[in-house]
């Protein structure tokens, strides 16, 4: 690897893997044959089903890489550098929904092929989506309450990445609420949707990336600001137009929406008032370490009204009680 750089590690990589399956195929006794058949029909037919869903993966891999792409072209990389502490913690907040929902989706589609009924599983779309609406946001405040402690005391060269790390937390409690929606068109065969909806989304967020960068001089906050924005966007219009499957009412709709998004801005306003976006530093670990403890014990108490009414509408804390703690007495 060393002698032959890059191009040795893609070499190993592929050794590897095939020394692995000549050991498994000898060491297993097992016989097959590799045949050939094709049927160009059958082809036409899957590719006219699996394309869409290539060119979504790219367009949304795309959408989730705006930011970075336009820091490099309208910034520098020391930008990016400070950025990367903004991106590590937003990717890692929103692998928490997929680890959810990586459990849920194939239930989704069993009961969806079992019945051929989209009603049959309106509460599989609903639920989930209601549930990282209601407690998503409550995390998101968590970690924004605690970040500046991390990175003051542990990574102070990045506190410049800091209130764009705020920013982008915030976005992902929009990006939380999209797999249902995905997983739904997908099983509808419209995901052709999915990828117009993220093609318009991109170029949203490279409009305002540019205009907050290049014309109000923002930096990385109006990078963070225009990414946000865009991940809003692209939420807000998949889910409408999944949810159209089941109604096409304008009261329907809003009053969804108004349930999806009013948790987030109760937890922003919580946050707003106890200056959770503020960070002075005392210069004393434990100080600050206090204050942030205290700001953290009230937003929880401020955030109870709607952790007893997300339960209420979800079942989702009781269900955990009933399964992991009455369980095991």
């Amino acid at each position: 690897m060393i002698k032959f750089g890059f191009y040795g590690i893609l070499w190993a990589s592929i050794l590897t893997w095939s020394i692995g399956f000549l050991y498994f195929y000898k060491a297993s006794g097992r016989k097959f044959k590799i045949i050939f058949n094709f049927s160009l029909a059958e082809v036409a037919r899957l590719l006219k089903i699996g394309f869409p869903i290539f060119i979504m993966g790219f367009v949304y891999m795309t959408l989730r890489n705006i930011d970075r792409i336009m820091i490099i072209r309208l910034l520098d990389r020391e930008s990016l550098g400070f950025y990367t502490i903004a991106l590590m913690v937003s990717v890692y907040m929103a692998q928490v929904p997929n680890l959810v929902y990586a459990v849920i989706f194939p239930r989704f589609y069993q009961a969806y092929g079992e019945t051929q009924d989209i009603f049959a599983i309106k509460d599989l779309f609903v639920r989930p989506t209601l549930v990282f609406a209601y407690f998503f946001p409550i995390l998101i405040g968590i970690v924004i309450l605690g970040l500046p402690l991390l990175l003051k005391y542990i990574l102070p060269a990045y506190m410049p990445g800091l209130f764009p790390a705020y920013i982008l937390l915030l976005g992902c409690s929009f990006v939380a609420l999209i797999n249902m929606p995905g997983y739904l068109l997908i099983a509808l065969n419209k995901q052709i949707y999915m990828v117009a909806i993220g093609i318009f989304s991109i170029i949203v967020g490279v409009v305002l990336i540019y205009i907050f960068v290049d014309r109000f001089q923002f930096g990385l906050a109006g990078v963070a600001i225009g990414t946000s924005i865009a991940h809003f966007l692209y939420s807000t219009i998949l889910i409408s137009v999944a949810f159209r499957n089941y109604t096409k009412s304008f009261f329907s709709h809003f009053k969804f929406f108004l349930e999806l998004y009013f948790p987030f801005f109760w937890a922003l306003t919580a946050l707003l008032i106890l200056r959770g976006f503020v960070f002075e530093s005392s210069g004393n670990f434990f100080g600050d370490f206090s204050v942030i403890f205290y700001k953290g014990l009230i937003f929880l108490v401020s955030c109870v009204p709607l952790i007893l009414y997300g339960n209420k509408r979800t079942a989702i804390l009781t269900l955990l009680k009933n399964k992991y703690i009455l369980k095991r007495r």
